[in-house]
Protein backbone atom coordinates (compact mmCIF):
# COMPACT_ATOMS: atom_id res chain seq x y z
CA UNK A 1 0.00 0.00 0.00
CA UNK A 2 1.38 3.21 -0.99
CA UNK A 3 1.95 6.04 1.42
CA UNK A 4 0.15 9.28 -0.22
CA UNK A 5 0.23 12.81 1.18
CA UNK A 6 -1.46 12.92 4.58
CA UNK A 7 -3.07 16.11 2.96
CA UNK A 8 -5.19 14.63 0.56
CA UNK A 9 -8.75 13.04 1.19
CA UNK A 10 -10.52 10.87 -1.32
CA UNK A 11 -14.01 9.96 -2.21
CA UNK A 12 -15.28 7.27 -4.25
CA UNK A 13 -18.77 7.33 -4.97
CA UNK A 14 -19.91 4.21 -6.50
CA UNK A 15 -22.63 1.67 -7.32
CA UNK A 16 -23.18 -2.31 -5.43
CA UNK A 17 -22.95 -2.44 -1.47
CA UNK A 18 -19.79 -0.90 -0.59
CA UNK A 19 -19.91 -2.19 3.01
CA UNK A 20 -19.96 -5.37 2.17
CA UNK A 21 -17.03 -5.23 -0.81
CA UNK A 22 -14.82 -3.05 2.09
CA UNK A 23 -15.10 -5.85 4.70
CA UNK A 24 -14.41 -8.48 2.20
CA UNK A 25 -11.15 -6.75 0.49
CA UNK A 26 -9.88 -4.54 3.72
CA UNK A 27 -8.49 -1.12 3.61
CA UNK A 28 -4.86 -2.20 2.56
CA UNK A 29 -5.15 -4.55 -0.33
CA UNK A 30 -1.75 -5.95 -1.08
CA UNK A 31 -3.28 -7.64 -4.97
CA UNK A 32 -6.41 -6.68 -6.61
CA UNK A 33 -9.06 -9.22 -7.87
CA UNK A 34 -8.20 -9.72 -11.60
CA UNK A 35 -12.02 -9.96 -11.98
CA UNK A 36 -15.63 -9.43 -10.64
CA UNK A 37 -16.70 -6.33 -8.90
CA UNK A 38 -14.38 -6.25 -5.94
CA UNK A 39 -11.39 -4.99 -8.87
CA UNK A 40 -12.57 -1.56 -9.23
CA UNK A 41 -12.79 -0.66 -5.21
CA UNK A 42 -9.40 -2.69 -4.21
CA UNK A 43 -8.07 -0.52 -7.27
CA UNK A 44 -9.05 2.62 -5.34
CA UNK A 45 -8.36 1.80 -1.97
CA UNK A 46 -4.03 0.74 -3.26
CA UNK A 47 -4.18 3.78 -4.87
CA UNK A 48 -5.26 6.11 -2.21
CA UNK A 49 -2.74 4.26 0.47
CA UNK A 50 -3.11 5.66 3.94
CA UNK A 51 -4.71 8.98 3.30
CA UNK A 52 -8.54 9.17 4.96
CA UNK A 53 -11.01 7.61 2.52
CA UNK A 54 -14.95 8.13 2.29
CA UNK A 55 -16.76 5.34 -0.10
CA UNK A 56 -20.38 6.37 -0.91
CA UNK A 57 -23.49 4.38 -2.67
CA UNK A 58 -27.09 4.12 -2.79
CA UNK A 59 -28.59 1.36 -1.57
CA UNK A 60 -32.51 0.23 -0.10
CA UNK A 61 -31.07 0.87 2.78
CA UNK A 62 -29.01 3.73 4.80
CA UNK A 63 -25.89 2.14 6.67
CA UNK A 64 -22.56 2.65 8.02
CA UNK A 65 -19.32 1.21 8.06
CA UNK A 66 -15.96 2.44 9.04
CA UNK A 67 -12.44 0.89 9.71
CA UNK A 68 -9.12 2.45 10.06
CA UNK A 69 -8.77 5.45 7.75
CA UNK A 70 -11.93 4.44 5.53
CA UNK A 71 -15.15 5.33 5.78
CA UNK A 72 -18.19 3.50 4.05
CA UNK A 73 -21.91 5.52 3.98
CA UNK A 74 -24.55 3.84 1.93
CA UNK A 75 -27.74 6.04 1.17
CA UNK A 76 -31.33 4.83 0.94
CA UNK A 77 -32.55 4.76 -2.43
CA UNK A 78 -34.95 2.23 -3.82
CA UNK A 79 -36.25 3.95 -7.17
CA UNK A 80 -35.64 1.89 -10.12
CA UNK A 81 -36.35 4.09 -12.97
CA UNK A 82 -40.31 5.35 -11.04
CA UNK A 83 -41.92 8.04 -12.47
CA UNK A 84 -43.68 8.80 -8.60
CA UNK A 85 -43.73 11.93 -6.55
CA UNK A 86 -42.10 9.63 -3.93
CA UNK A 87 -38.74 8.99 -6.47
CA UNK A 88 -38.26 12.05 -7.31
CA UNK A 89 -38.36 12.76 -3.35
CA UNK A 90 -35.97 9.89 -3.20
CA UNK A 91 -33.60 12.00 -6.12
CA UNK A 92 -33.46 15.17 -4.16
CA UNK A 93 -32.87 13.36 -0.63
CA UNK A 94 -29.94 11.60 -2.34
CA UNK A 95 -28.74 14.55 -3.97
CA UNK A 96 -28.63 16.93 -0.82
CA UNK A 97 -27.44 13.68 1.28
CA UNK A 98 -23.96 13.50 -1.01
CA UNK A 99 -23.68 17.04 -1.40
CA UNK A 100 -23.94 17.51 3.17
CA UNK A 101 -21.36 14.49 3.35
CA UNK A 102 -18.72 16.03 1.03
CA UNK A 103 -18.80 18.93 2.26
CA UNK A 104 -18.20 17.51 5.71
CA UNK A 105 -15.58 15.33 4.94
CA UNK A 106 -13.77 17.87 2.84
CA UNK A 107 -12.23 15.54 0.16
CA UNK A 108 -9.31 16.98 -1.94
CA UNK A 109 -10.19 14.43 -5.49
CA UNK A 110 -13.16 12.65 -6.34
CA UNK A 111 -14.05 9.73 -7.94
CA UNK A 112 -18.03 9.11 -9.09
CA UNK A 113 -19.15 6.24 -11.20
CA UNK A 114 -22.81 7.01 -10.13
CA UNK A 115 -25.32 8.79 -12.55
CA UNK A 116 -28.32 11.73 -11.71
CA UNK A 117 -28.38 13.37 -8.42
CA UNK A 118 -24.96 11.83 -6.77
CA UNK A 119 -23.35 12.86 -9.69
CA UNK A 120 -24.72 16.52 -9.76
CA UNK A 121 -23.36 16.42 -6.08
CA UNK A 122 -20.16 15.79 -6.56
CA UNK A 123 -19.96 17.98 -9.39
CA UNK A 124 -21.25 20.91 -7.30
CA UNK A 125 -18.69 20.48 -4.41
CA UNK A 126 -15.94 20.10 -6.93
CA UNK A 127 -16.80 23.58 -8.56
CA UNK A 128 -17.10 25.12 -4.97
CA UNK A 129 -13.84 23.60 -3.87
CA UNK A 130 -12.51 23.86 -7.50
CA UNK A 131 -10.59 20.12 -7.11
CA UNK A 132 -10.76 17.46 -9.50
CA UNK A 133 -13.77 15.08 -10.28
CA UNK A 134 -13.43 12.50 -12.02
CA UNK A 135 -16.25 10.48 -13.43
CA UNK A 136 -15.82 6.58 -14.22
CA UNK A 137 -18.37 5.98 -16.82
CA UNK A 138 -20.09 1.96 -17.30
CA UNK A 139 -23.53 2.91 -18.40
CA UNK A 140 -24.35 4.41 -21.92
CA UNK A 141 -24.72 7.59 -22.36
CA UNK A 142 -28.09 8.12 -24.76
CA UNK A 143 -31.26 9.36 -23.44
CA UNK A 144 -33.47 6.32 -23.22
CA UNK A 145 -36.64 7.97 -21.60
CA UNK A 146 -39.34 9.72 -23.34
CA UNK A 147 -40.38 10.89 -19.96
CA UNK A 148 -39.70 14.90 -19.90
CA UNK A 149 -38.52 14.71 -16.27
CA UNK A 150 -35.91 11.31 -16.98
CA UNK A 151 -34.62 13.29 -20.30
CA UNK A 152 -34.26 16.63 -18.29
CA UNK A 153 -31.83 14.08 -16.22
CA UNK A 154 -30.21 12.41 -18.68
CA UNK A 155 -29.39 15.92 -20.74
CA UNK A 156 -28.25 17.80 -17.23
CA UNK A 157 -25.63 14.21 -16.92
CA UNK A 158 -24.83 14.89 -20.58
CA UNK A 159 -23.93 18.67 -19.31
CA UNK A 160 -21.92 17.73 -16.38
CA UNK A 161 -19.83 15.08 -18.69
CA UNK A 162 -18.47 17.84 -20.49
CA UNK A 163 -17.12 19.78 -17.49
CA UNK A 164 -15.74 17.38 -15.41
CA UNK A 165 -11.76 16.90 -14.80
CA UNK A 166 -11.41 13.34 -16.83
CA UNK A 167 -13.88 10.56 -17.69
CA UNK A 168 -12.37 7.18 -17.76
CA UNK A 169 -14.55 4.28 -19.53
CA UNK A 170 -14.32 0.59 -20.13
CA UNK A 171 -14.49 -0.10 -23.71
CA UNK A 172 -14.54 1.71 -27.54
CA UNK A 173 -18.16 2.26 -27.29
CA UNK A 174 -18.37 4.16 -24.36
CA UNK A 175 -15.91 6.37 -25.26
CA UNK A 176 -17.25 6.85 -28.72
CA UNK A 177 -20.84 8.07 -27.17
CA UNK A 178 -18.74 10.34 -25.10
CA UNK A 179 -17.46 12.17 -27.83
CA UNK A 180 -20.74 12.33 -30.01
CA UNK A 181 -22.46 14.35 -26.93
CA UNK A 182 -18.95 16.54 -26.69
CA UNK A 183 -16.64 15.49 -24.12
CA UNK A 184 -12.88 16.38 -25.04
CA UNK A 185 -11.09 13.42 -26.62
CA UNK A 186 -7.91 14.93 -24.42
CA UNK A 187 -10.41 14.45 -21.32
CA UNK A 188 -11.61 10.66 -21.97
CA UNK A 189 -9.46 7.58 -21.25
CA UNK A 190 -10.60 4.40 -22.38
CA UNK A 191 -9.64 1.24 -20.34
CA UNK A 192 -9.91 -2.45 -21.10
CA UNK A 193 -9.73 -5.65 -18.21
CA UNK A 194 -6.65 -7.54 -18.25
CA UNK A 195 -8.57 -10.99 -19.12
CA UNK A 196 -4.78 -12.65 -18.49
CA UNK A 197 -6.18 -14.51 -15.49
CA UNK A 198 -9.27 -16.01 -17.08
CA UNK A 199 -5.80 -18.30 -18.39
CA UNK A 200 -3.99 -18.46 -15.35
CA UNK A 201 -6.54 -19.54 -12.61
CA UNK A 202 -6.82 -23.26 -11.32
CA UNK A 203 -9.21 -25.37 -13.40
CA UNK A 204 -12.10 -26.19 -10.73
CA UNK A 205 -14.61 -27.74 -11.98
CA UNK A 206 -18.33 -27.02 -11.63
CA UNK A 207 -20.48 -29.86 -12.55
CA UNK A 208 -17.89 -32.34 -13.96
CA UNK A 209 -14.59 -32.82 -15.55
CA UNK A 210 -15.29 -32.56 -19.74
CA UNK A 211 -15.28 -29.71 -21.56
CA UNK A 212 -17.54 -29.02 -24.31
CA UNK A 213 -15.75 -30.57 -27.17
CA UNK A 214 -15.90 -33.85 -24.74
CA UNK A 215 -19.50 -34.07 -24.00
CA UNK A 216 -21.90 -35.25 -26.40
CA UNK A 217 -24.21 -32.09 -25.13
CA UNK A 218 -24.94 -28.70 -26.65
CA UNK A 219 -24.65 -26.94 -23.79
CA UNK A 220 -26.12 -22.98 -24.09
CA UNK A 221 -24.56 -20.72 -21.25
CA UNK A 222 -25.76 -17.34 -19.78
CA UNK A 223 -24.05 -15.82 -17.39
CA UNK A 224 -25.20 -12.52 -15.83
CA UNK A 225 -28.02 -11.17 -13.27
CA UNK A 226 -30.74 -12.47 -13.49
CA UNK A 227 -32.98 -9.79 -14.29
CA UNK A 228 -35.50 -9.56 -17.17
CA UNK A 229 -33.46 -6.59 -18.85
CA UNK A 230 -31.06 -9.23 -19.41
CA UNK A 231 -33.45 -10.61 -21.46
CA UNK A 232 -33.53 -14.44 -19.12
CA UNK A 233 -36.77 -15.16 -20.43
CA UNK A 234 -36.63 -14.24 -24.03
CA UNK A 235 -33.20 -16.88 -23.88
CA UNK A 236 -35.84 -19.50 -22.21
CA UNK A 237 -38.58 -18.70 -24.94
CA UNK A 238 -36.22 -19.20 -27.51
CA UNK A 239 -34.41 -22.43 -26.15
CA UNK A 240 -37.50 -24.13 -25.64
CA UNK A 241 -38.26 -25.45 -28.82
CA UNK A 242 -35.03 -26.52 -29.41
CA UNK A 243 -34.71 -28.41 -26.65
CA UNK A 244 -37.98 -29.79 -27.61
CA UNK A 245 -36.55 -30.99 -30.74
CA UNK A 246 -33.45 -32.02 -29.45
CA UNK A 247 -32.90 -34.46 -26.63
CA UNK A 248 -28.96 -33.60 -26.14
CA UNK A 249 -29.47 -29.67 -26.18
CA UNK A 250 -28.86 -28.28 -22.48
CA UNK A 251 -29.74 -24.74 -21.64
CA UNK A 252 -27.86 -23.54 -18.16
CA UNK A 253 -28.13 -20.03 -16.22
CA UNK A 254 -25.59 -18.92 -13.89
CA UNK A 255 -26.21 -15.56 -11.93
CA UNK A 256 -28.42 -14.56 -9.54
CA UNK A 257 -31.13 -11.35 -9.48
CA UNK A 258 -34.43 -10.26 -8.61
CA UNK A 259 -36.17 -12.65 -11.37
CA UNK A 260 -34.30 -15.79 -10.42
CA UNK A 261 -37.76 -16.94 -8.33
CA UNK A 262 -39.87 -16.03 -11.43
CA UNK A 263 -37.19 -17.94 -13.54
CA UNK A 264 -36.79 -20.96 -11.38
CA UNK A 265 -41.15 -21.17 -11.55
CA UNK A 266 -40.83 -21.01 -15.28
CA UNK A 267 -38.87 -23.62 -15.81
CA UNK A 268 -39.72 -26.17 -13.19
CA UNK A 269 -43.29 -25.31 -15.08
CA UNK A 270 -41.58 -26.30 -18.78
CA UNK A 271 -41.90 -30.07 -20.21
CA UNK A 272 -38.13 -29.56 -20.64
CA UNK A 273 -36.98 -28.90 -17.36
CA UNK A 274 -34.55 -31.65 -16.99
CA UNK A 275 -32.75 -30.10 -19.92
CA UNK A 276 -32.13 -26.61 -18.00
CA UNK A 277 -30.04 -26.04 -15.11
CA UNK A 278 -30.27 -22.88 -12.79
CA UNK A 279 -26.71 -22.45 -11.01
CA UNK A 280 -27.42 -19.59 -8.62
CA UNK A 281 -24.42 -17.55 -8.06
CA UNK A 282 -21.05 -18.83 -9.55
CA UNK A 283 -17.58 -17.48 -8.08
CA UNK A 284 -15.47 -15.49 -10.50
CA UNK A 285 -13.05 -18.06 -10.36
CA UNK A 286 -15.35 -20.96 -11.51
CA UNK A 287 -15.53 -18.92 -13.97
CA UNK A 288 -13.09 -20.49 -17.41
CA UNK A 289 -14.89 -24.22 -16.41
CA UNK A 290 -18.22 -23.34 -16.65
CA UNK A 291 -17.64 -21.71 -19.93
CA UNK A 292 -15.62 -24.10 -21.22
CA UNK A 293 -18.02 -26.92 -20.37
CA UNK A 294 -20.42 -24.66 -23.10
CA UNK A 295 -20.87 -24.56 -26.31
CA UNK A 296 -22.15 -21.29 -27.06
CA UNK A 297 -22.59 -17.92 -24.59
CA UNK A 298 -25.45 -15.89 -25.13
CA UNK A 299 -26.16 -12.45 -23.69
CA UNK A 300 -29.40 -11.67 -24.85
CA UNK A 301 -29.70 -8.33 -23.09
CA UNK A 302 -32.71 -5.75 -23.99
CA UNK A 303 -32.39 -2.58 -25.03
CA UNK A 304 -33.74 -0.86 -21.78
CA UNK A 305 -30.52 -1.69 -19.93
CA UNK A 306 -28.41 1.28 -19.79
CA UNK A 307 -25.02 -1.53 -20.69
CA UNK A 308 -21.88 0.20 -21.62
CA UNK A 309 -19.79 -2.85 -21.94
CA UNK A 310 -21.00 -6.84 -21.22
CA UNK A 311 -17.67 -8.07 -19.76
CA UNK A 312 -18.83 -11.95 -20.26
CA UNK A 313 -18.29 -11.13 -24.03
CA UNK A 314 -14.39 -10.77 -24.13
CA UNK A 315 -14.43 -13.20 -21.42
CA UNK A 316 -15.88 -15.77 -23.46
CA UNK A 317 -13.91 -14.92 -26.06
CA UNK A 318 -10.81 -15.48 -23.98
CA UNK A 319 -11.83 -18.76 -23.11
CA UNK A 320 -12.60 -19.30 -26.94
CA UNK A 321 -16.24 -19.38 -26.86
CA UNK A 322 -18.33 -17.68 -29.15
CA UNK A 323 -21.39 -15.16 -28.15
CA UNK A 324 -24.82 -14.90 -29.61
CA UNK A 325 -26.30 -11.24 -28.18
CA UNK A 326 -28.04 -8.62 -29.75
CA UNK A 327 -27.45 -6.27 -32.70
CA UNK A 328 -27.24 -2.83 -30.49
CA UNK A 329 -24.87 -1.07 -27.66
CA UNK A 330 -22.02 -2.37 -27.39
CA UNK A 331 -22.33 -5.87 -28.92
CA UNK A 332 -21.72 -4.91 -32.32
CA UNK A 333 -18.39 -3.63 -31.27
CA UNK A 334 -17.27 -6.59 -30.01
CA UNK A 335 -19.16 -9.33 -31.60
CA UNK A 336 -18.17 -9.68 -35.83
CA UNK A 337 -21.10 -11.32 -37.12
CA UNK A 338 -20.33 -14.67 -38.31
CA UNK A 339 -16.89 -14.71 -37.24
CA UNK A 340 -16.61 -14.78 -33.25
CA UNK A 341 -20.20 -14.95 -32.63
CA UNK A 342 -23.92 -14.14 -34.03
CA UNK A 343 -25.99 -10.94 -33.82
CA UNK A 344 -29.61 -11.12 -33.15
CA UNK A 345 -32.29 -8.17 -33.58
CA UNK A 346 -32.92 -7.34 -30.19
CA UNK A 347 -35.97 -9.05 -28.50
CA UNK A 348 -36.61 -10.81 -31.22
CA UNK A 349 -37.16 -14.44 -29.68
CA UNK A 350 -37.56 -15.77 -32.85
CA UNK A 351 -34.29 -14.54 -34.36
CA UNK A 352 -32.33 -15.67 -31.12
CA UNK A 353 -33.57 -18.86 -31.77
CA UNK A 354 -32.66 -19.11 -34.86
CA UNK A 355 -29.17 -17.93 -34.89
CA UNK A 356 -28.78 -20.77 -31.63
CA UNK A 357 -30.45 -23.66 -33.84
CA UNK A 358 -27.49 -22.02 -36.56
CA UNK A 359 -24.90 -23.54 -34.12
CA UNK A 360 -26.70 -26.75 -33.06
CA UNK A 361 -27.45 -27.77 -36.33
CA UNK A 362 -23.90 -26.53 -38.11
CA UNK A 363 -20.93 -28.17 -35.84
CA UNK A 364 -18.49 -27.17 -38.31
CA UNK A 365 -20.00 -23.42 -38.31
CA UNK A 366 -19.79 -23.86 -34.21
CA UNK A 367 -16.15 -24.45 -35.49
CA UNK A 368 -15.31 -21.76 -37.28
CA UNK A 369 -16.55 -19.39 -34.89
CA UNK A 370 -14.97 -20.93 -31.96
CA UNK A 371 -12.05 -20.63 -33.52
CA UNK A 372 -12.54 -16.61 -34.17
CA UNK A 373 -13.55 -16.43 -30.84
CA UNK A 374 -10.44 -17.92 -29.91
CA UNK A 375 -8.52 -15.68 -31.63
CA UNK A 376 -10.44 -11.94 -30.82
CA UNK A 377 -9.65 -13.33 -26.90
CA UNK A 378 -6.00 -12.58 -27.59
CA UNK A 379 -6.92 -9.29 -28.51
CA UNK A 380 -8.17 -9.03 -25.05
CA UNK A 381 -5.53 -9.90 -23.23
CA UNK A 382 -2.71 -7.55 -21.51
CA UNK A 383 -4.05 -3.99 -23.19
CA UNK A 384 -2.61 -1.24 -23.18
CA UNK A 385 -4.73 0.58 -20.13
CA UNK A 386 -5.98 -1.01 -17.11
CA UNK A 387 -8.38 0.66 -14.80
CA UNK A 388 -5.78 0.87 -12.25
CA UNK A 389 -3.31 2.99 -15.04
CA UNK A 390 -6.13 4.98 -15.81
CA UNK A 391 -7.08 5.59 -12.05
CA UNK A 392 -3.64 6.92 -11.44
CA UNK A 393 -3.53 8.47 -14.91
CA UNK A 394 -6.61 10.51 -14.23
CA UNK A 395 -5.97 11.61 -10.21
CA UNK A 396 -2.42 11.65 -10.34
CA UNK A 397 0.30 8.80 -8.73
Amino acid sequence: MSERDSGERYVYCRHGDIIDELKRIGVGPEKIPAGGGDHYLAAFLQWSGTSPVLLMASRPESAKFSIDHVQAKTFRYSRGGGKTVRSYIEEITLFFSVLSSLVSFRPTKILCAKIGPALWACFLYARMRNIPLVHSRHTRVEVLSANPVRKLWFYLDRWVLRRVFRVICHGPYLEKQLLNIGVPESRILQYSLDYRYLLTEERVQVRSPETAEDSRHFVILFVGRIHRNKGVFDLLAAALPLLEANPDVRLVYAGQGPDLALLEQRIRESRRCRQIESAGFVRHELLPALVRQSHIVVAPTRPALTEGLCRVVPESFVLGRPVVAPEFGPFPFLIDDGVNGLLFQPESVSDLRLKISQLIENPEFWKKLKSGATASGKRHLAPELDFPRALRKALGD
